[in-house]
Order: structure tokens, then sequence, then C-alpha cells
């Protein structure tokens, strides 16, 4: 046994960078605690919880108290080195120092599987907590997991009625502050309560109390109810409680060796969401699950998928080529079955792959068929739930439901509400709830709590990788964002203040709606004049052509660059480059332009391309050395779902403003088996709306990293003076003949 005199430990722990006499609200562990080895940390650890610490057998943890931060922040990262979470929350508790005042104190609480780890590496020195542990860890736990986002519903009750919270079958406000959910029993006494004061028993029991101030508060609220109000939220929790289990229940547990994410992607019963910015292939995961379900013998009926048009081809030859076992049937094209004959072909198919319009338009027909479950590629084409679209697949009622996508969030977060609430119907809440509870606090205020609570909400249903994850940057090139800024000519500018001048006119006499529309109107009509007078003007494809346009001069001498470098290079290595334009009638004239100005072949992509034809220009663009080096695409036609690795140029021509569009069509080159450096150029006309819409596009970026966007209708909310400075045109900008 080791003894020491108090001046010897001071001496000792002083040597080693110990501050004696701080308070306890600054006290830390000594740096060479921090970085001991593990043995010596495990034996620091378990004589400090002896002290400090305490096993609380009614909550099932180790909790530890401390008027620290920092202690407690440095107590967790000792612990992890263990693999022991302990969870650190704030309270306000009486001061243990004998003042008696009020102050925070950080509360650390270790339970779960945790507390097993913690019984396992640490323990306590004394038998009698060390067998408390122990009990603990052997009691059997409450595998029912479920939470009901009900705490907003039922803080706005409480609030209206001004009855105590007891009334309505609480003991406490952890319902209703945020820190814990309802789980179906404590949602189903509030439920149980509402009836007893909506037929006055609550009441009548309340009146037979002796007489006080309290007593009379609560009568006078019970004589003001709004009996109305009562009976809407207690049926909007009814219908929270007659929906399917939040959570699922845990069947068995098995410890495994493992290193990295693990995700269960399919649970029974339940819907998953796949956010994975393209880079992760989710066809391949996709596949892997039915692979999965058919090797359990569990792909018991098909299974649907529906994605955009320009994929359908791409899904078929990649399940072919993944997984030649599973059978597929693409429902599409003036041939395709229906009626019983539909019925009797997909039951006959392991998967059935067909358009979103189609899931509307032959809706019946998806209606009579049992799924096994309902894929929805590119999800965010259902993000409008009152399309048509959105509500046919709706209708269908599978086993399970996924939704594959790059983007949960393009402009507002009613998109992610609409996508949550296909996979979970009701999860978040009606819609008009999700947007006072959730859209309008963050979107509007920039409310971090909301959003916290939003993203704790659905996460667990979201599997998301980004490419700047470690797991997977080390898979991927670089890739160089640079803007490219042109000036325009002097028939451009003409137009461009014309347009101006005469739109500004008419916005200033109208409002509502009709205004919102002018606005849009305009910013179309300025966009295509930035891109070139042809789009606004009748032009001839001759030689003054690109003298015409700032920015078709600049891309001409970027791609004979680019061309030029490439034809001394083997065909694999030769740079390609895909050109991409919101403006379909822009790509009809860029086209010819382009194969006449260089003398080669040019393919071109848009809404109108026929489903064959879309699969040969990919097929020659990706896998033919001799190939076309140059794809001009529409930004919806083929900014999704499309693979194009062998290009390593990306071309944004014009600007579509919403940065989760942009990147999605920049993802078509820039994931894995992109095996060369990606160069993204995105062309901006200085002096005009373009460059000052460039600057403000930066600030609205974070809405969708923080969540899993945005358009130009936000612009249709500034007045007539800040419009007129943004659309102002600076004369410098202007290209001299």
């Amino acid at each position: 046994m080791l003894s020491i005199t108090s001046r010897a430990y001071e001496q000792f722990l002083t040597a080693r960078g110990y501050q004696w006499g701080e308070r306890s609200r600054h006290k830390s562990i000594p740096p060479f605690i921090m970085q001991a080895d593990l043995d010596s940390i495990r034996l620091f650890l378990r004589h400090y919880f002896e002290a400090e610490g305490s096993a609380v057998r009614s909550m099932r943890s180790v909790e530890i108290a401390s008027a620290s931060p920092r202690l407690m922040q440095q107590l967790a990262t000792l612990l992890r080195r263990f693999s022991i979470w302990l969870r650190v929350t704030v309270k306000q508790k009486r001061a243990t120092n004998g003042s008696g005042i009020f102050r925070p104190y950080s509360i650390g609480t270790i339970g779960g599987n945790s507390v097993r780890r913690f019984l396992q590496e640490i323990g306590f020195v004394s038998d009698r907590k060390q067998q408390l542990l122990e009990a603990i860890c052997q009691t059997v736990s409450n595998t029912n997991v479920e939470e009901i986002p009900a705490s907003e519903i039922v803080a706005d009750l409480v609030r209206s009625t001004k009855l105590p919270i007891r009334h309505f079958g609480m003991n406490n406000t952890v319902y209703l502050n945020g820190s814990q959910q309802f789980s179906r029993s404590s949602l189903a006494q509030v439920v149980t309560s509402c009836d007893a004061i909506l037929s006055g028993e609550a009441e009548q029991h309340y009146r037979q109390l002796p007489p006080s101030r309290w007593i009379n508060q609560t009568l006078q609220a019970y004589t003001n109810l709004d009996v109305c109000r009562i009976s809407r939220t207690r049926q909007q929790m009814q219908n929270l409680l007659d929906q399917e289990v939040f959570y699922c229940r845990i069947e068995s547990i098995e410890s495994q060796d493992y290193e990295g994410w693990v995700y269960d992607f399919e649970v029974a019963d339940h819907h998953n969401f796949v956010a994975n910015q393209i880079l992760c292939h989710n066809t391949v995961q996709l596949i892997t699950l039915l692979l999965h379900l058919q090797e359990q013998s569990a792909l018991e009926q098909p299974i649907l998928l529906v994605c955009p048009t320009s994929v359908l081809g791409n899904w078929e030859r990649e399940v072919k080529r993944f997984a030649p076992s599973l059978k597929v049937l693409v429902h599409h094209g003036d041939k395709r079955s229906t009626g019983k004959a539909f019925a009797k072909a997909a039951k006959a198919h392991h998967l059935v792959v067909t358009s979103y319009a189609l899931t509307y338009r032959d809706s019946k027909d998806f209606e009579s068929v049992d799924w096994q479950g309902v894929v929805l590629d590119e999800a965010q084409n259902i993000k409008n739930s009152e399309s048509k679209q959105s509500q046919a697949v709706r209708q269908l009622q599978p086993q399970f439901r996924i939704a594959l996508t790059g983007t949960p969030v393009e402009n507002r977060l009613s998109e992610l509400w609409s996508i949550l609430d296909f996979l979970n119907p009701g999860y978040l809440g009606p819609r008009n709830f999700f947007q006072r509870r959730f859209a309008i606090p963050i979107e509007r205020y920039g409310d971090t709590a909301s959003l916290q609570t939003l993203r704790s909400l659905v996460q667990p249903f979201i599997l998301r990788r980004l490419k700047t994850d470690r797991s997977i940057i080390q898979d991927l090139p670089d890739k160089q964002e640079m803007s490219v800024f042109c000036g325009l000519s002097t028939e451009q500018a003409a137009l461009y203040q014309a347009a101006v001048d005469h739109s500004l006119r008419e916005i200033e006499s109208a409002d509502g709606i009709q205004r919102h529309g002018m606005i849009l109107a305009l910013l179309v009509k300025l966009k295509q004049i930035c891109n070139h007078p042809a789009l606004r003007t009748e032009a001839a494809i001759d030689a003054n052509f690109a003298k015409q346009s700032g920015k078709l001069q600049r891309l001409t001498e970027m791609l004979e660059e680019l061309l030029a470098e490439g034809d001394t290079a083997p065909g694999a290595l030769r740079d390609r480059a895909l050109i991409f334009t919101q403006f379909a009638e822009w790509g009809k004239l860029l086209k010819p332009y382009l194969e006449k100005q260089f003398g080669r072949e040019v393919l071109f992509l848009y809404g109108g391309t026929s489903k064959k034809q879309r699969e040969e220009m990919v097929d020659r663009f990706q896998n033919d050395p001799q190939g076309p080096r140059i794809f001009i695409l529409s930004l919806k036609a083929g900014g999704v779902g499309l693979n194009l690795t062998r290009a390593n140029h990306v071309f944004h021509f014009d600007r579509w403003w919403n940065p989760a569009v942009e990147n999605q069509a920049t993802d078509r080159v820039f994931r894995i088996g992109q095996t060369r450096n990606v160069q993204v150029h995105k062309f901006v006309c200085t002096g005009t709306l373009e460059e000052r819409i460039h600057e403000l596009i930066e600030s609205k970026k974070a809405l969708s990293e923080q969540i899993v966007g945005t358009g130009e209708s936000w612009l249709t909310d500034f007045d007539t003076e800040q419009l007129r400075d943004l659309l102002l045109l600076d004369r410098t900008a202007v290209i001299d003949d």
C-alpha cells in the first residue's frame, strides 16, 4: 500500500500541472492524466467515480455531476477511450458548498450498453456501489424504442387551457420542454385525461377538493375552456396513436467486431430515406438489398421502383450487370401492358421499373398489385406533396418504402417533409404543423434549437454520407470549381437595359401573385439575354454568332483549348466536357454552332429526347473511345440519374440559382468511378444580376447542408428599389466591339 503525506501529495500534483485553489466551476483534469496510458486512466476513473459518482438503480444508469463543464467534457473524452458514452446535460442545482444558491451543474449520465461497458472496463472501488452496478446491468432492458412527436401539440393544449399539467396525466414537464418525446402509453394517458375533461368528470372531481387560491384559479380555467379546440387536439393525438409504431422493437442483440459505419438498410415494417449525395451509388445499394432479400427467400412480392424517365434504361442495365438473377420489368412506352395483363406480368418479376409520370396515368394498375416495397429514385420528384405523381405514390400500400436522393432539400424544408411523410405518414405531423414548428423558425429566423430537434427526428431514417467524409474522400479525385466571368456584347447590353426599364415600370404598378409572376418572367428573360440575344431575337448561326455573346466567346475559347490538348492523348484519356443549360432552345442553337465551329459531332440531351436516344448517347459518350467529346444537356433532363464519369470538365453555361440542383448536375461526373480530376466552370455575366445573385446564393447554401438550396422564387419578395439595385446594368462590363 502506498502512503504519502499531504505535502508530498501537493508537490506531486503541482509538478504535473494541477492548479490548486481553482473554483469548482473552473476545475479540470491535469494534462498528465489526460495523456496517460489506458491502465492509468482506468485507475483514475474508477476512483473518481467512486468519490463523485453514483449508480442509480431507478434510472438504470451511472451519474456524476460537476460545476465545471470542462471537467465533464474531459471525463467524456477519457470514457470514450473505453467505448463508453457519457451523455452530458446542464441543470440548475443547489450548490454543495453551503451557500444554498442555485447554479448550473453539468450532469453526466452513462446508460444503456455503456453501463455494461463501464462495469467491464472501469467499475467502482466499494463493494456496495459495485454490487448495485452489477444489479443494474442484470436488469432486462425495455426493447420498445419508441417516440411520438406530440410535444408541441400537447404544450399548446396546456398553454391554451391554463390547466395544471397533472390534469393531463403528466407529473412533470419533460414531455413539454423538448427533452423527451411521448411514448405510446404516455400519450394515451393524455388522451384519456382529455376525455375526462371533455366529459366534465375532471372538473367535478376537482370541485370536491377543499377550497384554496390555487383551486379557484383552476376552476376558473375550467369555466373558460375551449371545448372545440380540446376536442380537435384530442383527435390529433388519437390519430398519432392509431399509426404504426414510430420506432421498432429490438428482438435480439449480437456483438460484432467491426470498425466503421454500420447501417440496417431495411428494417421490417419500417421505411428508410437515403440521401447519399450521389457518390455512394444508391443504385448498387438498392440492388444489394434486393439480392439479400432473394438469398433469404424473403422476396415474396414484386418491388416497384419509380424513377425519372431518363434513367429507366440505366436501372435496367445496372440490375442485369450486378444481379442477373433478378427479373426486371420496365413499364414504359406505348406497348406497356395494362389491367390484368400488367398485374400478371408484375407478379412474374422481382422488380418493376417505371417513371413518375406513369404512376399517375396508370395509378389503377399499380394499385392492383400487392407490392412488397416501393422505392423512389431521385425522390425530390415528390417534393410537391400536392402534385399528381406525389399523390399517386402515396396511395400505394407496400410493406416497406425507400427514398433515394442526393438532394433532400432543394428549395424549402417542406420538400423534406413531403419525402418523410411518404415514408412514414404523419411522423412529422401535418404539413401546417411542420411549417409552424420547423420550417418558419428555421428558414426565416435561423432557429438552431428547432434545427437540432428536426435533425434528431429525421436522423434515424436517413442514411447519409457526404463526399467530405473521410471514408469517401479517399475514393475520389480532386474537384476544382471556378467562376468564369464574362462581359456582355453591346447588343446584349441594349436588350438587357430595355428589358429592365420596361418590366420595372409594369412591376411597380402590380401586386400579389401578378407581381411575383412578372418578376419571375423578367428573371428568365434576363438570363436568356445573358446567354445570347438569339434567345430573344432571331439570329443566324454565322461568323458573327459568337461575337453577339460574351459567354459564347469564352466557351468557344475554353473548348478550343480542351479539344486541342486532348487530341494528342489516348482515347481513354482525352478530355470530355458536359455543358449544362436550363434552356432547351439554347441547346438547339448551341449544338449546330459547336459542330460547325469544331467540325465534330456534339451530343444534345433534353426533355424531348426519346428513351432509346438517351441510352445511345450516354453509351457512346461513356464507352466509345472515339465517341463525341462534347455533351450538351438540359439541366432538368440531364441533371439527375445519369452516370457520365468519362467527362472531366463541367460547364454551367447559365445558372439555376439553386446550389443543390447545380451540384447534382455536377455529380453526374464527380462520383465514384471518376478517376480523373474534375474542373467545374460556372459562367457569370459581370455587371448584371448574374454577378449579384452569384454572391447572394453563397449564403443560401447553408440550409441544405444543415438538414440532411434555393430557387429564384425568393427574389420575388424584393421591393421595386431592391429589384432595381439587383438588376442594374454596370456599363463598364460591356465588351467593346
